[in-house]
C-alpha cells in the first residue's frame, strides 16, 4: 500500500496504526510528520518510539483530539471495515484534511471468489479468524460499495486497484466466459485514494 501515499506528503495520520510499521516506511522513504492513532495501547508502546505523535483513541468516539491539525493525507490500513460508521468517520476526516487532502484505503473485497464459493457451494456465509472473512468485521464491501463509501462522503476517488489478486485455473476460465466480468472476484482486497471534494 506503501505506493497508493502521496511521495509528496508532509503531513500524515494512520488510523489504526498498530505498532506504526507501515508509517514507519513511509517516514523512511519521505520527509513526513506522521500521526498515528489506535484503540489498543499495547502496539502503541513500539509506534510511540517511531512516530511523531501517538494517540490511543476510539476513532468512533470522534476525531476531537485532532483539533487545530490539518493533514495533507489519512490512513485506513483494513480499518473502516471494523467500524460501525464509517461514513460518520469519513466525514469529520474532512474537517482535518487539507484542501485536496488525500485519504489512502485498503478494504476487502466481499466479491472474492473464495466468499462467493463458500456461499454457493457450501451455503455458508464463513466467518474466519482473519482475511475477507474476519469476525471483528462489522461492514462489508464489494469495488462498487467502496467507491459509493467515499462518493457519499464527498471524497473524490482517483485510484481503486486490487491487491492479493489472481484466480485458480477454474475461475480464470468462468471469468473468461463470462467475458472478464467476474474479474474483481479475483482480488482479497481494494487499495484506494481519494480527494476531498
Amino acid at each position: 500500500m506503501l505506493e497508493f501515499v502521496p511521495i509528496t506528503a508532509n503531513k500524515i495520520v494512520e488510523f489504526g496504526c498498530g505498532a506504526g510499521m507501515f508509517s514507519e516506511q513511509i517516514k523512511e522513504r519521505q520527509n513526513a510528520c506522521v500521526y498515528g492513532v489506535d484503540i489498543m495501547s499495547e502496539p502503541l508502546i513500539l509506534a510511540r518510539q517511531k512516530l511523531d505523535q501517538v494517540f490511543q483513541r476510539d476513532i468512533e468516539n470522534g476525531l476531537d483530539f485532532l483539533r487545530g491539525e490539518k493533514f495533507d493525507c489519512a490512513i485506513f490500513i483494513d480499518v473502516l471495515e471494523h467500524l460501525k460508521s464509517p461514513w460518520k468517520v469519513l466525514s469529520d476526516l474532512r474537517n482535518y484534511l487539507v484542501e485536496g487532502g488525500v485519504v489512502v484505503a485498503s478494504i476487502p473485497n466481499v466479491r472474492h471468489y473464495e466468499v462467493i464459493k463458500s456461499l454457493i457451494l457450501r451455503k455458508r456465509f464463513e466467518y474466519q479468524d482473519e482475511g475477507v472473512m474476519d469476525r471483528t468485521h462489522l461492514r462489508f464491501f464489494a469495488k462498487d460499495d467502496i467507491i459509493d463509501l467515499f462518493q457519499d462522503c464527498s471524497y473524490k476517488v482517483t485510484k481503486i486497484t486490487g491487491v492479493q489478486g489472481g484466480f485458480p485455473w477454474k475461475f480464470g476460465l468462468l471469468n473468461k466466459l463470462f467475458f472478464d466480468a467476474l474479474s474483481d472476484m479475483q482480488f482479497k482486497q481494494f487499495g484506494i485514494t481519494a480527494i476531498v471534494q
